[in-house]
């Protein structure tokens, strides 16, 4: 009989059997009767008896993630670090227990910088997921959907600060299935980098495309330390100085070689033959090489970041465009997540998919972050490698970044580049040990370069600082516990029941009205003061919005008021537990009592309500200027055809304000008691007008 020419499959290995096991979720007891050696060699090598971390959630796969075959669709979680011990048990040992090599797994203490253990941080910023979670989660996870039970047990189980490498939640399926393929190779194939370097390339893309996640070898202490190699250090003072010229070298030979590749060969030629000012943000560092020298025929040139259009109309229309883009990117990707988390179904098409806007949505992210001023990054820093012939020196590693003496290189590389160990090669011969190092050049400093901080309170869209872009307001924290019923109860009022219809229906995009029938300028008009809604809209934006993405515009609409009645309800309530009196002697503590005489709530009319609603039209005031159309604390409209507000007005008018020409409104009392049912009955009008569901 002819042989086969069919793979055979490999038996599954312990690492396999370990993590099939432990996808039921056994106690530690258990598994140790299971795996007694695996156990006995776990707790010895990493010093643990209290069992494995790991956790699962009910998410179902349509087709089982990654070609992993687990008897179960669930999908379940353990730290990078537990899948390192169980590595470092199993593959890393010889026959007498003891560590050939071992991946480390301790992390530095959050906030401990005498620690000798090291920081092994990944890049973050503030809006920062994995876009897939059948590769892995991350405990930093923020303004992106996600089940509340895994972010609260990866909290739980991450050690150091959130953003470690090995706090980042690995899948089992992804595991699984690197662990299959290994097995199923070559045996030469069979290197515990062949595991990794495909889980490190799988995280990469899912967190964004903004990491470079890989080992690093320290000889000296046998160790594989997984790093984030797009973190660079902040410090250049900790990059050690390698003398090629002096007394203190030890340099024989030292060569550099300037490499362009195609691509930026291609990026210079453009510039070069650029037919306008403007040569784009692919030219960033190459048109500040020649920084102090005066193009004869074009005597200026300058870098447009975020748009191609010459005009500044045209700019600004092609920056809208790329927002707009932005803002669909988070649609989509929160679309996806909300279906994996929400619904518990995970869909390896649409999340692929969600994949690929996320490393648009990153990239974009941190470009706008990167290049908010319009500040270029390191002036004309051409790259190059280095050649390095040296007397024996053990300790240099591929991975290890140096820096080099003052004289030669040009002086504005000087603080600006290090270098990069790429190879290193040691000879013996004629009674001499020589030492060759290969190294290219890495940026020390500057914004590309450094790992973004997690706490920056940036627009998610933009990914620009909101209490910076153009004095924007900041956005208060906890103001979402604003609901729906309350807010909406004072925008029925502000906007009128039409209008404030019009908003909710957009924005929760219901069927009830298709588009808006309110003008722009009324929508311009009365958005409050310099707010940037979570979704990224700012007024500056609103008439294009307005024109391209209605349902967007009520959204942040809505959630710039649910800000402003927010802060408002906090000042009002400060002021109206307060000793003091409004401008008309009105103590605050009168006005306190008649909202909670006259307070609805079964009928959506609460004490918070009515305090919100007097401190946002009037500031507690209960005069107002004789000639001005809207009237008293609630800002009445005194035309004629306000029938019900008119009567009010007439029955509550006391005379003189605190000045002459301004009306005094009052008693406070009775002036709420009369406006109470107005209030309710306008809101009823609203929740018919739009759907409402509170």
């Amino acid at each position: 009989m002819a042989a086969s020419n069919t793979p055979q499959t490999a038996p599954a290995t312990l690492i396999q059997a370990v993590l099939k096991v432990m996808r039921g979720f056994p106690s530690w007891t258990i598994i140790k009767e299971v795996f007694p050696n695996f156990t006995a060699k776990y707790e010895l090598i990493n010093g643990k008896d209290t069992g494995y971390q790991a956790f699962r959630v009910g998410l179902k796969s349509n087709t089982l993630a990654n070609g992993a075959s687990p008897e179960d669709k669930a999908h379940c979680y353990m730290p990078f670090r537990e899948f390192c011990r169980i590595v470092n048990s199993i593959l890393l040992v010889d026959q007498n227990n003891k560590p050939i090599v071992r991946i480390n797994t301790e992390t530095r203490p959050a906030n401990d910088k005498d620690s000798k253990i090291p920081t092994s941080k990944y890049r973050t910023f503030d809006y920062h997921t994995s876009a897939d979670p059948g590769i892995c989660i991350i405990p930093n996870t923020n303004g992106w959907p996600i089940l509340e039970y895994a972010k609260e047990t990866m909290q739980k189980y991450s050690e150091g600060d959130s953003n470690e490498i090995l706090n980042i939640h690995l899948n089992f399926n992804l595991i699984e299935s690197q662990m299959k393929g290994l097995v199923d190779s070559e045996k030469s194939l069979r290197t515990v980098y062949n595991l990794f370097d495909p889980i490190f390339a799988a995280i990469n893309d899912a967190m964004g495309g903004i990491n470079q996640i890989g080992f690093h070898y320290e000889e000296s202490i046998q160790t594989l330390y997984i790093v984030d190699r797009s973190v660079q250090v902040d410090n250049k003072e900790e990059i050690p100085i390698l003398n090629i010229t002096g007394l203190k070298s030890s340099v024989t030979q030292f060569d550099f070689t300037t490499k362009l590749s195609p691509a930026i060969a291609t990026m210079v030629a453009v510039s070069a033959q650029a037919s306008g000012e403007d040569v784009g943000l692919e030219a960033e560092a190459l048109f500040k090489w020649n920084e102090g020298l005066t193009d004869r025929i074009m005597t200026k040139r300058k870098q447009n970041i975020t748009n191609t259009g010459t005009t500044e109309a045209e700019k600004e229309t092609a920056k809208q465009e790329a927002l707009k883009i932005q803002q669909e990117r988070i649609n989509n990707i929160t679309k996806v997540l909300n279906t994996v988390w929400a619904s518990q179904v995970y869909n390896s098409d649409d999340v692929k998919n969600a994949v690929v806007q996320y490393q648009a949505y990153a990239a974009y992210y941190l470009q706008s972050f990167k290049d908010k001023g319009n500040t270029a990054g390191p002036a004309g820093i051409i790259p190059f490698e280095v050649g390095i012939e040296m007397d024996g020196i053990s300790g240099m590693k591929i991975g290890q970044a140096f820096q080099i003496n003052e004289g030669i290189m040009p002086n504005k590389y000087y603080g600006t580049i290090g270098f990069l160990v790429t190879g290193v090669e040691h000879t013996i011969a004629n009674n001499r040990w020589v030492t060759k190092l290969k190294a290219q050049t890495i940026i020390l400093e500057g914004a590309a370069s450094k790992a973004i901080a997690p706490d920056q309170k940036v627009n998610p869209v933009t990914g620009v600082n909101n209490e910076e872009e153009e004095g924007l307001d900041p956005i208060p924290a906890n103001y979402e516990s604003i609901t729906d019923t309350q807010l909406f109860t004072y925008l029925a009022w502000q906007q009128g029941y039409g209008g404030a219809g019009e908003h909710y229906s957009l924005w929760k995009q219901n069927g009830k009205r298709k588009k808006y029938k309110i003008e722009l300028i009324n929508i311009t008009g009365n958005w409050p003061g310099k707010r940037v809604a979570k979704n990224g809209v700012t007024k500056a934006q609103i008439a294009n919005y307005y024109s391209n993405d209605q349902p967007a515009l009520a959204a942040a609409f809505v959630d710039v008021w649910r800000q402003r009645y927010y802060e408002a309800l906090q000042n009002s309530l400060k002021k109206l537990d307060s000793t003091g009196k409004n401008r008309t002697g009105v103590p605050y503590a009168d006005i306190k009592k008649a909202f909670q005489n006259n307070a609805k709530p079964s009928e959506g009319l609460t004490f918070n309500n009515l305090a919100a609603f007097g401190y946002i039209e009037n500031g507690l005031q209960t005069d107002t200027v004789a000639s001005g159309t809207f009237q008293s604390m609630f800002q009445m409209n005194k035309t004629k055809k306000y029938v019900d507000f008119v009567r009010i007005l007439e029955a509550t008018k006391l005379g003189q304000g605190h000045k002459k020409g301004w009306i005094e409104y009052g008693p406070i009392d009775t002036f709420v008691a009369l406006a109470t049912p107005v209030i309710i009955s306008n809101f009823n009008a609203f929740k018919k007008y739009a759907g409402f569901v509170g």
